[in-house]
């Protein structure tokens, strides 16, 4: 219900992905949607130039076995970091120039990010 919510808003960003971007030795193909202008920017393909892990078995992981398909739900490290550049920098941006559109001015204080979300399979980052 949470992400439908989201997916019915008029300024909705997808950004299609796959975690071998990001460092994981899988290609798990995501979709992220969010409010934050700019959000596709993110969207990427496999390059095709590795080998990839096949997300089923077991796996040592961390110093313990652990089921790959666990390991693969977790969002690659990279991936958060892209996330949260990508959000400073629209910010920056949204601040200094607000005739691209920024869905949101900021106020006094600081710049109000609290309406920007991002959504992906359960997992919510505000």
């Amino acid at each position: 219900p949470r992400m439908l919510s989201i997916l019915n808003r008029r300024a909705v960003f997808d950004a299609f992905l796959v975690y071998c971007r990001f460092g994981c030795t899988f290609k798990k193909q995501s979709r992220f949607s969010g409010t934050l202008p700019g959000f596709n920017s993110l969207s990427c393909k496999c390059m095709h130039d590795h080998e990839h892990l096949r997300i089923r078995g077991s796996m040592e992981h961390e110093g313990r076995t652990r089921q790959v398909s666990e390991v693969a739900a977790a969002c690659p490290e990279a991936l958060c970091l892209a996330l949260g550049w990508l959000a400073l920098v629209l910010m920056i941006i949204a601040m200094w120039a607000p005739t691209l559109g920024a869905p949101h001015q900021p106020r006094e204080g600081g710049f109000d990010l609290r309406p920007c979300r991002i959504e992906s399979r359960g997992a919510t980052h505000d």
